[in-house]
């Protein structure tokens, strides 16, 4: 689980918090095992919130000391459970090829929408409800159209600037 925290365009209102909390809740009690992180943004009262779940169902949840473990919490991850205040944390989440479940609490922008709603069309994001969905798929790697996508700006760069070449 990657927890986020408010943002720009996202706020985790009393609302949500329980809202999520009870999912957990109701997720760790089919018998799955909990493994998350918070990030910066993660309020207090938030982490104080799914600190609680991951206590009472026997879950591990980082504290915030010693190394960071989020590429192992990808790596060993059967599913993710990511807050939808990042699409960072969507977009690395989809690389590790697991079912990718999205919480997302008050607010919006059209940008994280947009991205939610392509993963969700390739069966990669679903909504999450506390319970598990989905289905392993290829991961997703980016990085061939990322750095496409530089080469093509900087090719773009020196022609106005009147220089040539690649």
């Amino acid at each position: 689980m990657l927890v986020g925290g408010d943002s720009r365009h996202h706020r985790f209102t009393p609302a949500d918090i329980e809202r999520f909390s009870a999912g957990l809740d109701a997720l760790a009690g089919t018998g799955a095992a909990l493994m998350g992180s918070p990030s910066r943004r993660t309020s207090p009262a938030l982490a104080a919130a799914v600190a609680a779940v991951f206590a009472r169902h026997g879950g591990w949840w980082w504290d915030g000391t010693g190394e960071n473990p989020y590429l192992a919490l990808l790596a060993n991850a059967d599913a993710v459970i990511v807050t939808a205040d990042s699409t960072n944390m969507i977009g690395e989440a989809a690389a590790a090829g697991v079912p990718i479940l999205v919480f997302e609490p008050q607010g919006g922008h059209a940008k994280i929408a947009a991205l939610i709603a392509a993963l969700e069309r390739q069966g990669v994001v679903h909504r999450f409800c506390g319970r598990l969905e989905g289905e392993r798929y290829q991961p997703i790697d980016s990085t061939p159209i990322i750095a496409d996508a530089i080469r093509q700006g900087w090719l773009r760069h020196r022609a106005a600037l009147g220089l040539g070449g690649s």
